[in-house]
């Protein structure tokens, strides 16, 4: 009688399992997701080149997924697809195709980053905040008009400030910006705006976390209208964090 209750439990997890397994599987699979996404979040924060990666791991991302993959969970039982550890679909097409393909397309990717460096392109793209905000405050400055809002902004370029500072970044275009000099060249903002337009309002946004970014945004403090707004992550890259987090929408707006 044992041996036939025992055979029975076991016939009951087993049609538990093999009727409800896509579910439970895919409950696994976004226990896993939130465990990257804390990793790469919390324990090893990660700055994302590109909005659509960081986008993956944020709470309104994983909710969509887990919520739109149920809904397809859902329907795939009621619609004759198998289940995802169907008994007559094998390991290999289970497992070892998708790791192939995975493996393949990743390394297309790669392989086409190599050699375009579109990766490095996109992070130089984050960090066009630095001379666009010299020349917004520079422009606002030059016309007496309108209000700055900047992000990591570089205040100085003479080569005496950036070796004071030992701001060696960008050698080859600082190096450019001195060989071809002209009479109109403004290397330094703040004797600029003290003369031209001291009472000029802006905003500007800086990371504790790059004492280079600090000692320029310091070149500003002693203007009365000039608002300086700290954060402690972020880096030279802080407007892709901000962007990231969603605050820069409502900054500049604000």
């Amino acid at each position: 009688m044992s041996t036939i209750t025992s055979t029975s439990k076991q016939t009951q997890s087993m049609s538990i399992w093999e009727r409800y397994n896509s579910p439970i599987v895919w409950l696994l699979l976004v226990a896993y997701l939130g465990v990257a996404t804390f990793l790469v979040t919390v324990v090893f924060p990660v700055q994302f080149v590109d909005r659509s990666q960081s986008g993956f791991f944020e709470a309104q991302g994983i909710i969509a997924i887990r919520v739109m993959g149920m809904i397809g969970v859902w329907l795939s039982m009621r619609t004759g697809f198998p289940n995802a550890w169907d008994s007559q679909v094998t390991n290999k097409q289970r497992m070892a195709i998708p790791i192939i393909v995975g493996l393949l397309l990743g390394s297309l990717f790669l392989a086409t980053d190599l050699a375009t460096d579109m990766s490095r392109l996109k992070q130089e793209q984050s960090n066009v905040p630095a001379m666009g905000g010299f020349a917004a405050l520079l422009f606002c400055a030059m016309l007496q008009y309108g209000k700055a809002i900047v992000f990591s902004p570089q205040t100085f370029v003479s080569s005496e400030k950036r070796q004071t500072y030992g701001d060696d970044r960008w050698p080859d275009q600082i190096k450019n910006l001195h060989e071809a000099p002209t009479a109109a060249d403004i290397h330094d903002l703040k004797p600029w705006i003290q003369n031209r337009y001291p009472q000029m309002p802006a905003r500007v946004y800086v990371s504790t976390s790059d004492t280079l970014d600090m000692h320029h945004v310091s070149e500003l403090a002693d203007f009365s209208n000039i608002e300086i707004h700290r954060f402690p992550t972020g880096g030279h890259g802080l407007v892709t964090e901000l962007r990231d987090n969603g605050l820069l929408e409502n900054i500049l707006d604000s």
